[in-house]
Formats: structure tokens, C-alpha cells, sequence
């Protein structure tokens, strides 16, 4: 599954990308939502945004409103919310789950999991004839 984590916290983005790349995933990171969202135009291809809900610059609930307002539905990423703060969460669009900060390994694991699970095959783009 190809992921984008967001979180302003570098070792903590750092570290997720690395146990989700061990895990298989096809992995690229963002350090906040207004980069969060350069990635997500550039790379549409994205089924699941592991999204901080606490950055400076864009906050996780502005990227949820931006995906739902400007990502036609079939294009949105499933979002996995992270925050100290769980309620920060409660309300945003998109939210499919919520860890909340901090949690353990065995919690991401069994989050990705649940989304993998329930989350529609992605076709490879076929170029057209």
C-alpha cells in the first residue's frame, strides 16, 4: 500500500516510514499539511495518509478539510489520525481511525491492518490507447 506520513516530529516521521517500508509499504513523508498537500496533488496515488493532527504551518483536521473539498471521492486517501489529543480528530472528514500519541508499535500494525483490509484494490493506471 502506498502511504504518506505527515507529522512535524522528524524522528517520529522518520521511524514510522522506516517500520512501514520494513512492513512493505511504499512509503513518502511530509513534515506538515501544506507539504502534506503538495504530495497528495503530485501524488495522487496515495490509499492511506497517516496524518498528525497537532503541526505548525497546515493542521491534520485543514488537510482532512482540504482532501474532502478538493479530492474527488474515488481519489481520497483513507486517513489514520495521530494525536495526543484524540478529540482533535472527532468531527475532521476522511477519518477512518484514530491512535492516539503516544501508542505503540503493535497499534500501528493492527490500525494498517484494519485499513488494508477494508480499503478498495487501486488499478494501475492504464495509459490510454
Amino acid at each position: 500500500m502506498r502511504i504518506l506520513v505527515v507529522d512535524n516530529d522528524a524522528l517520529l516521521r522518520g521511524m514510522l516510514a522506516q517500520f512501514l517500508t520494513d512492513e512493505g509499504h511504499t512509503v513518502c513523508c511530509a513534515a506538515h499539511g501544506a507539504e502534506a498537500v503538495r504530495r497528495l496533488i503530485a501524488e495522487p496515488n496515495i490509499a492511506l495518509l497517516l496524518l498528525d493532527m497537532r503541526m505548525p504551518v497546515m493542521d491534520g483536521p485543514a488537510v482532512c478539510e482540504w482532501i474532502a473539498r478538493h479530492l474527488p471521492i474515488a481519489a481520497r486517501p483513507t486517513i489514520l489520525a495521530m494525536s495526543a489529543t484524540p478529540q482533535l480528530a472527532q468531527g475532521a472528514p476522511g477519518v477512518a481511525l484514530t491512535l492516539a500519541k503516544p501508542f505503540g508499535i503493535d497499534d500501528l500494525q493492527g490500525a494498517v491492518a484494519r485499513i488494508a483490509a477494508t480499503a478498495p484494490r487501486q488499478n494501475p493506471q492504464v495509459p490510454a490507447a
